[in-house]
């Protein structure tokens, strides 16, 4: 009988789920926690602190973050990881690329803010103008069949 083992463990889980269930509904005030001190005795942040709380830190860390999952989705369904061990023309046509890439996002944001917008506005438009600019490309090679 195979189904019986998993029969077992179904019950058994359930049982140590239950457990947990009520160890955690009996213990009192679980809710509350102490915030970590982030100011130091003599009342100064942290440089860390102070760079956390920063909206370009978190615009870069987001941007890098997207990159590089896109970059290594795209790697990863493609050949295109193994051309780059064979050939360093392809890299380095890549890292311009990337280059490129950064420097219209940077020029856009930087436009934007001059112009008196926020930061979430100023990405906004810097990340729709790489669209734009994608999507363009896509449709230039369906057009030229490229």
């Amino acid at each position: 009988m195979a189904a019986l083992p998993y029969l077992v463990s179904t019950v058994v889980m359930g049982v140590v789920l239950l457990g947990v269930w009520l160890v955690v509904a009996r213990v009192r005030n679980w809710e509350q926690y102490a915030l970590p001190a982030t100011v130091s005795p003599d009342g100064t942040e942290s440089r860390a602190v102070r760079t956390a709380k920063m909206p370009t830190t978190w615009i870069v860390g987001f941007l890098l973050v997207t990159f590089v999952a896109g970059g290594g989705a795209i790697l990863l369904v493609s050949d295109v990881g193994s051309s780059l061990a064979a050939s360093p023309v392809v890299l380095f046509s890549a890292v311009f690329a990337l280059l490129i890439t950064g420097y219209l996002l940077w020029g856009v944001y930087h436009s934007v803010r001059v112009r008196g917008l926020g930061s979430a506005q100023a990405a906004l438009a810097g990340v729709w103008t790489l669209g734009m600019l994608f999507l363009g490309a896509v449709v230039l090679t369906l057009v030229t069949g490229g």
